[in-house]
């Protein structure tokens, strides 16, 4: 049963975009920002071969998705849900915005 969307908006801390909820204190703890634009932004959570991750909510269900996506949606206060987000520095532990790649995600919901 996931939780009813009105939830978030009483927890400290979460955002809600599009279908997505998180914790933007959470995230943002868990990256290094530097000052210098051009050098990674580490991220000190949970990875995967696909690269940094963190758990949200995505219509009230909790599932873990890529850190930048978060980080995108933060910065961006937009759904990430259009684009696929890559890492020009090629780091899988990068989260500097000024480093992501969008491209059009052209991926088709699949029926099961």
């Amino acid at each position: 049963m996931g939780r009813p969307k009105q939830w978030y908006k009483t927890q400290q801390g979460y955002r809600e975009i599009g279908s997505w909820a998180w914790n933007d204190n959470k995230l943002w703890s868990k990256i290094e920002v530097s000052l210098d634009t051009e050098e990674c932004w580490t991220w000190h959570g949970s990875m995967s071969p696909s690269g940094a991750l963190l758990g949200g909510w995505k219509n009230g269900v909790q599932q873990m998705s890529q850190a930048r996506r978060f980080v995108w949606m933060s910065q961006n206060n937009e759904d990430a849900a259009p684009y696929q987000i890559t890492m020009r520095c090629g780091n899988q532990a990068c989260c500097n915005p000024s480093h992501f790649q969008l491209k059009p995600n052209n991926r088709r919901e699949q029926q099961w």
